[in-house]
């Protein structure tokens, strides 16, 4: 009897079909390889086989509800089987399953399979492997939110109560304040309270970059278009797409640099450096400056619109001076981290001792200085 040709068929949205597969091995790239096709309605996977019950990939399937084996034999005899992927690099079994196979199923062997991962686009890597740490950053990030004290003065309630307001909106913000108030620190606190707490947050220092470094950093450059371009690099802009860039001491930021952030603040385009088009992100932009930008637009030296842009909502952070109730409060809690550190408790007494400054980044210099002499009480 002839064999009966395969069918698709082709709806309004395009061609439609499934492929059912066995897969055979679940080391690394079996697992790999079954994380990637959990996802894919258009791929039934009919079995996981590994000799080893504990392998990755087996213990993956198993929590997928999908079947598991020792024995190919229990699927591979299987009329309805389209594709085996043998990832199990042994040459017997390949010549085994080519001979036990059904006429039509087809089979990928070792190297052939290894290179389905190889050969995988970067943005499919990047989002199997965010999946499979996601657990883990999100418990890194509840961890570092815990770094915020507010403390218990008004002027502290105030900038709790803005950091609130602000937070759930894609509203521009500019942080102003002295050296040590803690302005990355209120960056971070409005990012993890917002609807994009899960999208990237990134930081950009504009003392650290030179003018003509700073534009290829931020919008990046196209291979070729300056001495060291020698490939495609999408800038932090574009990396931070749906999530928070921090541009720190943004006063410092060159006149001419200026002009272009302006720009992609009232278009929302990027235009890397040595392109020639635009592409367009969603990035909520939050900037802080130790400088008194006024100052600046009078010299010269800063933008008036871009100001405006920014000054719209501003958070002022008060300087530790000013606020002394909280020097016990923020003292208290990086004391608390210290011991956890070092799992030694100290008394009132001999903390006093040994700590005091009325300036909140010194406060946590000088507690780091602590827990050696705490490891050693």
């Amino acid at each position: 009897m002839a064999e009966k040709p395969r069918t698709t068929s082709l709806p309004e949205n395009g061609l439609k079909f499934s492929v059912k597969v066995l897969l055979i091995g679940a080391g690394h790239v079996g697992s790999m390889l079954l994380r990637l096709f959990q996802n894919d309605p258009t791929i039934k996977i009919s079995g996981v086989v590994d000799i080893n019950p504990n392998a990755p990939g087996m213990l993956l399937a198993q929590q997928l509800g999908l079947p598991t084996t020792c024995d190919y034999r229990r699927f591979i005899r299987d009329e309805a089987l389209d594709l085996v992927i043998n990832v199990t690099g042994n040459g017997d079994v390949q010549q085994e399953l080519i001979r036990e196979k059904p006429l039509r199923t087809e089979i990928l062997g070792g190297i052939s399979a290894r290179f389905i991962w190889t050969l995988l686009d970067e943005y499919k890597k990047k989002e199997i492997l965010e999946d499979r740490f996601s657990l883990m950053l999100r418990e890194l990030e509840r961890h570092a939110a815990g770094e915020f004290v507010i403390g218990k003065t008004e002027k502290m309630r105030e900038v709790a109560n803005l950091i609130a307001k602000v937070a759930s909106t894609p509203t521009t913000v500019l942080i102003r304040g002295e050296s040590g108030t803690g302005k990355e620190v209120v960056a971070r606190m409005i990012h993890k309270s917002s609807p994009w707490r899960d999208k990237p947050l990134v930081t950009v220092n504009c003392t650290a970059f030179s003018p003509t470094l700073i534009e290829s950093e931020l919008f990046g450059y196209r291979k070729g278009a300056f001495t060291g371009a020698a490939s495609d690099r999408i800038g932090l802009l574009e990396m931070a797409h749906n999530g928070t860039v921090f541009l720190d001491e943004i006063g410092d930021m060159p006149i001419e640099m200026q002009t272009k952030l302006l720009r992609f603040l009232q278009s929302g385009e990027i235009r890397a450096v040595g392109d020639v088009t635009n592409k367009k992100v969603q990035v909520r932009i939050i900037a802080a400056t130790t400088r008194k930008l006024e100052e600046a637009i009078a010299n010269g030296a800063f933008r008036a619109d871009l100001f405006y842009r920014w000054s719209a909502f501003t958070i002022p952070l008060p300087p530790l001076r000013e606020r002394r109730d909280d020097v016990g409060v923020l003292a208290y809690y990086f004391l608390k981290s210290a011991q956890a550190k070092v799992n030694k408790r100290v008394t009132p007494e001999f903390f006093l001792a040994h700590v005091f400054s009325p300036h909140f980044r010194l406060i946590r210099r000088m507690l780091c200085m602590l827990e050696p002499i705490l490891s050693l009480k």
